[in-house]
């Protein structure tokens, strides 16, 4: 019997979400209610801030959305970071 591996649009992944209107109580919040984990955040120039979060894709598809505070989306942690401190 051999092992089968399937995608499951469950399965969770880090990612970072660059918002606008910085506000990480609220917004990590309503990640958390969406199926997301809160893992991180930093606040980036002016209003702007970063959430890094464990979340599926389907997820963070809806997020994005749904809400105009979130500008990207990125898959991992330091690409994001590097390139807003640069």
């Amino acid at each position: 019997m051999s092992a089968q591996y399937a995608f499951s649009s469950n399965e969770k992944y880090l990612f970072s979400i660059e918002v606008e209107s910085y506000n990480p109580n609220k917004q990590l919040s309503i990640v958390n209610s969406n199926g997301g984990t809160p893992r991180y955040h930093f606040p980036a120039n002016g209003n702007k801030g970063v959430l890094v979060v464990m979340i599926s894709f389907d997820d963070v598809n809806k997020l994005q959305n749904g809400y105009d505070w979130v500008k990207g989306i990125h898959k991992g942690y330091y690409e994001v970071r590097s390139d807003l401190e640069a």
